[in-house]
């Protein structure tokens, strides 16, 4: 189990990083929060499909929010 190896395998350094700053209490809930919602996505995953790790679940949850707030 576990994801699918992956042939030509990118170091850290080749992608680009998305940063912003946010008070510790907000950090420290928005893990909380997004770390529920992988176990969760993680639980109900067929067999085969690969974990969801929580960068999936940020770059989920932005562009569905983001969505819902240009439809305002």
């Amino acid at each position: 189990m576990g994801r699918r190896p992956v042939k030509d395998k990118k170091m850290p350094y080749e992608y680009p990083q998305f940063a912003f700053r946010v008070t510790k209490e907000t950090k420290n809930r928005l893990n909380s929060t997004i770390g529920e919602i992988q176990e969760s996505m993680n639980r109900s995953r067929d067999d085969g499909e690969p974990f969801v790790n929580k960068n999936d679940v940020i770059v989920r949850a932005l562009d569905m929010g983001l969505k819902q707030l240009r439809r305002k």
